[in-house]
């Protein structure tokens, strides 16, 4: 099927075979499924392909903890500067096909990034209110319900979870049946979701979402919607998604 002219070209990943070296093109919004039963060496393809792809990628593993070790962030500006290097070395070993390198810190990541783009979003529209007045362009955007927070619970949605999130008291908090607590304490399936919502979101446009085995966590009923959301909300973006479920792809 010929792909849309919109479809931007982000890049080619080489796939190493038996005895020869395949190549597939990635485009944005045209998600590239690997598919193999367990064994077959996905993680280490994923792997290779995060080497190749540099800079450009967001490494969701589908193996790392689902948990945080505290109802709050303990990630500072400078430890969250220092993360980025720390992650760029850990997601190059070897060993991140089959542990955990990195612990709950990628967690932590997410959540903050998420909390930040937030925080930066109201402040940019509140200097701009406060220079333009109130016909400022960002007074709509304000209104319009496309805050980062706002685009992370519109997928949250999308995926069957009826969990939302929200700033207060300076913390990003879970909300649920008009009771408020802290994302630590949602539902396996809800942090892992979460997590992986926040990581989309909050990705520079033209990255490239390597996503691993995300049925690890999720129900096929909240999986499979919720990739449909990721790949909708970010159009500009490449997906490689690797599962051993047929039915995912």
């Amino acid at each position: 099927m010929e792909l849309p002219t919109t479809s931007a070209h982000l890049t080619n990943l080489n796939i190493p075979g038996c005895s020869t070296l395949a190549s597939i093109e990635v485009f944005a919004g045209k998600p590239v499924f690997i598919l193999g039963r367990n064994g077959t060496g996905k993680s280490a393809l994923v792997h290779t392909l995060r080497t190749q792809i540099g800079g450009k990628a967001v490494y969701l593993p589908g193996s790392r903890p689902t948990y945080f070790e505290n109802e709050s962030l303990s990630l500072t500006p400078a430890s969250r500067r220092n993360l980025t290097q720390n992650l760029t070395s850990w997601d190059s070993s070897p060993d991140t096909t089959w542990k955990s390198i990195s612990g709950t810190s990628r967690n932590e990541k997410a959540i903050h990034d998420l909390q930040a783009a937030e925080m930066q979003y109201k402040i940019d529209a509140a200097n701009e209110i406060k220079r333009d007045g109130g016909t400022s362009p960002a007074v709509a955007r304000l209104q319009s319900n496309n805050s980062p927070l706002d685009r992370v619970n519109a997928l949250m949605s999308q995926a069957n979870l009826p969990v939302r999130v929200l700033i207060d008291g300076g913390e990003l908090k879970a909300k649920q049946s008009g009771n408020i607590y802290s994302y630590a304490k949602m539902s396996d399936g809800e942090r892992s979701a979460l997590v992986l919502a926040a990581e989309v979101v909050a990705a520079a446009e033209g990255s490239i979402f390597l996503v691993d085995e995300p049925e690890l966590h999720l129900h096929p009923s909240i999986v499979v919607p919720l990739l449909n959301a990721f790949i909708a909300e970010r159009p500009g973006c490449g997906f490689v998604i690797c599962t051993h479920e047929l039915d995912l792809a």
